[in-house]
């Protein structure tokens, strides 16, 4: 008996660690952290780059449960 308690253990081990994965997966201030970056002047969003300088102004705007967050 001890052995399955011992597998219930670890199974409910492994499912926290599956769920914790998937709120981080999902997490808006995760994307941000993984796909936003400041480079020289320039913003980079996943694989595109927007240099500071062919802009006059940078406008934020969000919309959604994740909006506020995201921003």
């Amino acid at each position: 008996m001890e052995e399955a308690a011992t597998t219930s253990e670890q199974m409910r081990g492994q499912a926290l660690e599956i769920f914790q994965a998937a709120l981080r997966a999902v997490d808006p201030i995760e994307a941000v952290i993984r796909y936003v970056k400041l480079v020289d002047d320039a913003l980079q969003i996943g694989e595109r780059l927007f240099e500071f300088k062919d802009y006059e102004r940078i406008l934020l705007v969000g919309s959604g449960k994740a909006g506020a967050p995201m921003a």
